[in-house]
């Protein structure tokens, strides 16, 4: 349950980075930055524990030298939010290594996932209210909201 959603959260978080430095016209940033999503990919196929604090606090960076450039705040705060999303499913599937067998690992899972994806609304609506009082919002986000919001619900309900 928790690997779609790791590559989901990374492919959006990532190319929602890249979409705010190629509006800003900075050609060469989107390609480094869809590389490093990649890196990350890789890192998590291979479960190197260390790297996922790292991207994160690069996310981040990116995500503020972004806006201070004039990138557009949701999409930055967009890949902000996906990067730490990524780096927090990572670490609870390091944590369910060491479970117990006993346990109920999919009633975990779904409360984690729950707690999550209520967080994650809140950050993305808070985002999207800043967005429609300081500048416009292109369609594009909208739509990016709308497949979270189904993509979350058929992880919570659908998927077994």
């Amino acid at each position: 349950m928790t690997l779609p959603t790791l590559y989901i959260s990374v492919a959006l978080g990532f190319l929602s980075l890249a979409r705010g430095f190629a509006e800003i016209n900075w050609n060469t940033a989107p390609k480094w930055i869809i590389g490093f999503g990649v890196l990350w990919l890789f890192a998590a196929r291979n479960r190197w524990k260390w790297f996922p604090t790292p991207a994160l606090f690069l996310c981040i960076f990116l995500s503020v030298i972004g806006v201070a450039n004039g990138a557009s705040l949701h999409w930055m705060a967009a890949g902000a939010l996906a990067s730490l999303i990524f780096w927090d499913i990572s670490n609870f599937r390091f944590q369910m290594l060491f479970l117990p067998k006993g346990d109920d690992m999919l009633g975990l899972e779904r409360r984690h996932f729950l707690r999550l994806i209520g967080i994650t609304f809140a950050a993305l609506l808070f985002v999207t209210f800043l967005g429609e009082w300081y500048e416009d919002i292109e369609s594009l986000w909208y739509f990016m909201l709308s497949f979270i919001f189904i993509l979350s619900i058929y992880q919570m309900f659908f998927r077994r």
